[in-house]
């Protein structure tokens, strides 16, 4: 179930809350699991069995690992650690790239989720979790499920401990879900719509390939921010916390910079459970680089199915290791604006990679933006898509713009009671404008969900 749909927003999420609501703070936490599980359900049904298999397998196994710890069974502590590792992952990638049945939903995101946990008992940073039922519903909490944030068991251990309704918690939350819907009905959904029609094109001109690249990579970035504005807006909402996942990437200075900013806590997966245990930054140069490569392999493998996203993880470690062994000091001279230039048109380049179902459809878009096999440096569809979605653009560019943000803090309800009522008008606006878009067009899946 997606959270921009009217099932979600009209039937699940009021009567959920309603009944959270009005339950007992001390069974609060017990309801959110039946909540989580129904969500779940209600998207997948047939991969639920799936779901609390593996959940339960590895709930047992981190019991089992604290076991061997205890009796200073060092050697089988690490083999079920390794056993449970190839278990996961091998399910995974089967899934992933079989091709027998179709992927659970949100499996990526879980997986990773029950493989931190599993590691952090292994690395004594959590004790294993002796209550199922608080287990389960680390698994299966459902704002994060399907897309993430992937969240580490010990964070969301302690925002269970502050589990509480508040009125500020539920404004922050409310606040958060509309930006997040507006973001991915009223600019990733629309110009979803530009982007999917110029792809079907054969030939265009230079101009027209770029604005076709600038697009999607505006509706991936409203796509899954808008997705993780919407979770962890519900998650405040429902008395939980959850930190944030992006941080306006595209006004990155460097590759590595907008890696700390996109994605945040995949980026962070694959640190402490990857790059680090590789020996991370303490090692030798030639260490650190295959340490480095393995890290982005791995994120264009965990990514997607195709060679494309191999080559997309390749590319941006390319940049990430360039910056740290060959000209990032200079780099750090540039001017801010150049920087930012410098990171979003790598960045740009490389979603070709990302959004191409093969490498041949890559290579020719990647020479079009070049001037190979075009129309010319411009044509009429360029002028047609570019003056049609010129709006939707360019709002979706100033919102990627540091200094907006600065202004919205400024002007926030908090500041008078003006403003405060001002906020709320707004917000019912934005509400009224995402339900009427929803309820005229075609339904669109985040872009997030086939990971």
């Amino acid at each position: 179930m997606s959270f921009s749909t009217l099932s979600f927003l009209f039937v699940f999420f009021p009567i959920s809350f309603l009944l959270y609501l009005i339950t007992p703070q001390r069974f609060k936490k017990g309801l959110l699991i039946p909540i989580s599980l129904l969500f779940y359900a209600w998207g997948d049904i047939q991969a639920l069995p799936y779901l609390l298999i593996v959940s339960l397998f590895n709930y047992l196994t981190g019991l089992e690992i604290e076991d061997c710890r205890h009796h200073h069974k060092e050697k089988e502590a690490k083999i079920s650690l390794i056993m449970t590792l190839v278990l996961d992952l091998g399910l995974l990638a089967f899934f992933k790239y079989a091709h027998l049945i179709n992927m659970p939903m949100g499996v990526s995101f879980y997986t990773f989720t029950i493989i931190s946990y599993v590691a952090d008992v292994y690395m004594n940073k959590v004790q294993a979790e002796h209550h199922l039922l608080d287990y389960l519903l680390y698994v299966t909490y459902f704002p994060k499920i399907i897309s993430g944030p992937i969240v580490e068991y010990h964070t969301f251990k302690e925002s269970l401990t502050h589990l509480k309704m508040t009125k500020t918690k539920f404004t922050h939350g409310a606040q958060q879900f509309l930006r997040g819907l507006f973001k991915k009905v009223l600019i990733a959904d629309i110009i979803a719509v530009a982007f999917n029609a110029m792809n079907g094109i054969n030939t265009m001109s230079v101009l027209g390939t770029w604005l076709m690249v600038v697009f999607y990579a505006m509706q991936l970035y409203f796509d899954f921010s808008g997705y993780s504005d919407m979770a962890i807006g519900l998650s405040y909402m429902f008395g939980m916390e959850m930190a944030e996942n992006f941080n306006q990437p595209y006004a990155s200075y460097s590759i590595s910079d907008f890696w700390r900013r996109w994605h945040i806590s995949l980026g962070a997966f694959f640190r402490d459970y990857v790059y680090i245990p590789l020996g991370g930054n303490r090692c030798s140069h030639s260490r650190q680089l295959l340490n480095l490569s393995v890290v982005w392999l791995l994120t264009g493998i965990w990514h997607g199915n195709t060679f494309t996203f191999v080559i997309w993880g390749l590319y941006h470690g390319l940049f990430v290791i360039l910056e740290k062994f060959v000209y990032g000091q200079g780099l750090k001279k540039l001017h801010p604006y150049l920087k930012v230039i410098y990171t979003d048109l790598i960045v740009f380049i490389g979603w070709i990679f990302f959004f191409s179902k093969s490498l041949p459809q890559a290579l020719t878009t990647l020479s079009h933006l070049f001037g190979m096999g075009v129309t010319g440096f411009v044509d009429s569809t360029f002028f047609y898509y570019f003056t049609s979605y010129f709006w939707v653009l360019l709002a979706a560019i100033m919102m990627c713009i540091p200094a907006l943000r600065k202004v919205y803090r400024k002007y926030t309800y908090e500041r008078s009671l003006l403003t405060s009522y001002l906020s709320v008008v707004l917000y019912i606006v934005l509400l009224i404008s995402c339900i009427a878009y929803i309820v005229s067009s075609t339904y669109s899946s985040f872009l997030y969900f086939k990971f």
